[in-house]
């Protein structure tokens, strides 16, 4: 079943569909947000509205059922690209599914599991939540298939800049960050497991980022000081990493 999207930030307005079956376990999460006329992760989304531009190149790693995809997709327009990277044939089969309903080609769709090597065939778990697919076997774990590892770095433009990296991969988000030189952006945003958040930003401090919390209003992030213990307030709590330049420019105004 259809259902249209639409989002809005000042004069911008982004709408697409997306096709879920609310009797699917895989879509059943999208679905009830949208049926309440709720907005999944409001933070990432405001974040995206604001750092987002047309003609930009994005990265989205673990693109599930491509919500933040197309997303991405409207924002960057018909003279940018997203590179979505999705290993789940489950999920990739519904992500194809929705970027053909919005006749989204500036997508390229890569088939592989963001890692700290490329090319390497590993163990896949899949649940029947597709959005809890991972290198991890759980207890919710209903097959194990075998995917293919790509890098980020193996995924950067050579001669482009990426303006935004999206990372959720469900625990795997410090191998995927295991940093090349050529693995900058402006904007990386990525969940924070409470497990690995102290790796996670020990990693992106060594490249010289800031750490900031998103907050779902869209109101300006609050930058952490060193030091400062994180305790995410929800299971897919996430951190962006930036620079204090480039958060002046996607947030020129603040409220106070």
């Amino acid at each position: 079943m259809l259902r249209d999207i639409s989002m809005v930030l000042g004069n911008k307005t982004i709408a697409f569909s997306m096709d879920l079956d609310p009797t699917d376990m895989r879509d059943v999460d999208m679905w009830s947000y949208l049926a309440n006329n709720l907005v999944p992760e409001p933070e990432v989304v405001h974040l995206m509205l604001r750092a987002v531009r047309e003609g930009d190149i994005v990265i989205d790693g673990g693109a599930n059922l491509g919500y933040f995809t197309l997303l991405l997709s409207r924002l960057v327009g018909p003279t940018g690209k997203v590179i979505a990277v999705e290993p789940s044939p489950p999920n990739l089969n519904k992500l194809h599914r929705n970027l053909r309903i919005n006749n989204a080609a500036n997508v390229e769709v890569v088939p592989k599991a963001l890692w700290s090597e490329s090319g390497k065939t590993m163990d896949f778990h899949l649940t029947d939540y597709g959005g809890y697919d991972s290198f991890t076997k759980t207890a919710e774990t209903v097959e194990t298939i075998q995917v293919e590892t790509v890098t980020l770095a193996d995924l950067m433009p050579k001669d482009l800049p990426v303006r935004l990296i999206k990372l959720d991969l469900e625990g795997a988000e410090c191998d995927a960050l295991t940093y090349h030189d050529r693995v900058v952006t402006s904007f990386l945003v990525a969940e924070a497991h409470e497990t690995d958040v102290v790796a996670l930003c020990n990693r992106t401090r060594m490249r010289g980022y800031h750490t900031y919390v998103l907050h779902p209003d869209g109101m300006l992030p609050s930058k952490v000081p060193y030091g400062c213990k994180l305790l995410p307030k929800a299971e897919n709590s996430n951190l962006l990493f930036s620079w204090d330049d480039k958060i002046r420019q996607a947030w020129p105004e603040v409220l106070y």
